[in-house]
């Protein structure tokens, strides 16, 4: 459960990260971790499913995987958190440390379409908001780490629209999945993968 003190420590560092990134001139220096509406979104999608196998890909600053760890903290719940820059996904772990969840992570460092090639894991829950100019090559394997009623949040999807039509058109023609999309923070698409 969340409680106050989780909070307010959450709360401080989205402001923190959100100034860090008001003062970066180029796009791949700022964390764009995502909206605290829609990591509260998820931790309740979290909560209603009983997600206990989650893969989030973009870890960056690791706001969200503060927030999976906590909804998972005191379950047997197994998160895999996967970043490309060893250097966000260290301060991500640093972050991590200074809550004291205790919540299992496995940060993986590395390319997420090359851990999606290696896995053999299917996911209750995939998170997704890393480059979104990699999501295409990325779909290919995805589905087949979803589990049955197991569902894929997309984030920025309102936001950065221009930078995913391409790939929602895509998703939008896989019939395995029901979709939505939610005006919530910079926009999330649900998917839910059919039984």
């Amino acid at each position: 459960m969340i409680d106050e003190q989780f909070l307010k420590q959450q709360k401080q560092l989205y402001l923190q990260l959100k100034q860090h990134d008001s003062q970066q001139d180029h796009r791949l220096a700022r964390y764009g971790s995502m909206e605290l509406e829609s990591v509260l979104f998820l931790s309740q999608l979290i909560t209603l499913q009983n997600s206990q196998n989650i893969l989030e890909i973009g870890t960056s600053a690791g706001f969200t995987t503060l927030w999976v760890a906590k909804m998972l903290e005191n379950s047997t719940g197994h998160l895999i958190s996967v970043e490309k820059q060893p250097e966000r996904s260290i301060f991500a772990q640093q972050n991590l440390q200074a809550f004291d969840l205790k919540t299992p992570i496995d940060f993986w460092i590395g390319d997420a379409l090359q851990f999606l090639q290696q896995t053999t894991q299917c996911f209750d829950l995939i998170i997704l908001d890393a480059e979104r100019s990699e999501y295409l090559s990325y779909w290919q394997y995805l589905p087949q780490h979803v589990k049955p009623r197991g569902m894929i949040v997309i984030d920025r999807v309102i936001s950065h629209a221009r930078e995913v039509s391409e790939f929602i058109s895509v998703i939008k023609s896989d019939t395995n999945f029901v979709m939505s999309h939610l005006a919530i923070g910079a926009g999330l698409c649900v998917l839910v993968k059919q039984a």
